[in-house]
């Protein structure tokens, strides 16, 4: 080998290495987990901050298996998740999934956090897969943030509903006025009446299922209705003619 061929050998090298340096640097100043899996499963990179999180050993290697087995993980309802359903061995199977939600108890604090998982498949520079890499966030303050507020909105609109009491006023044989509803109730009886169910609502709306249910309660309220089949007979009287009449039995 002559000494330009030496030379131009020495620069590569020296470039991979400034290369790799580089990366080093900007994942060590990440704070959110970076992780990245080989096709055997086994990860071979992961960033200070996920050594930080799970106590690991810096340079050790750990399969994704034997890293899930010494963690409680958890669906967000609060159901174990099963170690086969882990994101990472799912995406190797051939699974597509780019984003998951967890929640974990943190070994080093033993605290419980909401974690939101991206993964993507890593090729070489032939286009050939090599492994997955996740990206791993804690959106504990996000998630807090959201079940407070939605707490306090249901707090709000049940003081609302307390402050402004149902009204039905009726005139002989003539269908009962419709009560006082708020904005939001009315939005949910009228997405009732076209046959959407809890969950359409809810996405139409940009709220929670358990929103929706809490809107339904406080509208048979309102409208003193007693069960689900007579709201039911309500909206479908409401989309006829919007002015619907609850049937009372005559005595």
């Amino acid at each position: 080998m002559n000494e330009r061929s030496m030379s131009t050998e020495n620069d590569s090298e020296s470039a991979a290495r400034e290369e790799r340096d580089r990366l080093l640097a900007i994942l060590a100043s990440m704070q959110d987990e970076i992780w990245f899996a080989d096709l055997e499963g086994r990860f071979t990179l992961f960033n200070p901050a996920a050594v930080q999180q799970f106590a690991l050993e810096p340079g050790q290697p750990v399969t994704v298996e034997s890293l899930a087995r010494t963690l409680e993980i958890f669906n967000l309802d609060g159901s174990p998740r099963p170690l086969e359903q882990s994101p990472i061995l799912r995406v190797l199977r051939g699974e597509t999934i780019d984003m998951v939600d967890e929640i974990v108890r943190i070994p080093t604090t033993g605290e419980l956090r909401y974690r939101q998982m991206r993964l993507a498949w890593v090729q070489d520079h032939t286009g050939k897969d090599i492994g997955v890499v996740a990206v791993v966030r804690d959106i504990t303050p996000l998630k807090l943030c959201a079940t407070e507020g939605i707490s306090l909105l249901r707090r709000i609109e049940t003081l609302i509903d307390t402050l402004v009491p149902p009204t039905v006023m009726t005139h002989g044989d003539h269908a009962p006025e419709l009560p006082r509803l708020s904005v939001r109730q009315l939005e949910v009886l009228k997405l009732l009446a076209e046959g959407l169910t809890t969950a359409e609502i809810g996405q139409r709306l940009f709220i929670s299922s358990e929103t929706v249910k809490s809107h339904r309660r406080n509208l048979m309220r309102r409208l003193g209705l007693r069960n689900k089949a007579e709201l039911l007979r309500y909206v479908i009287a409401y989309e006829k003619n919007k002015s619907p009449t609850k049937n009372h039995p005559k005595g």
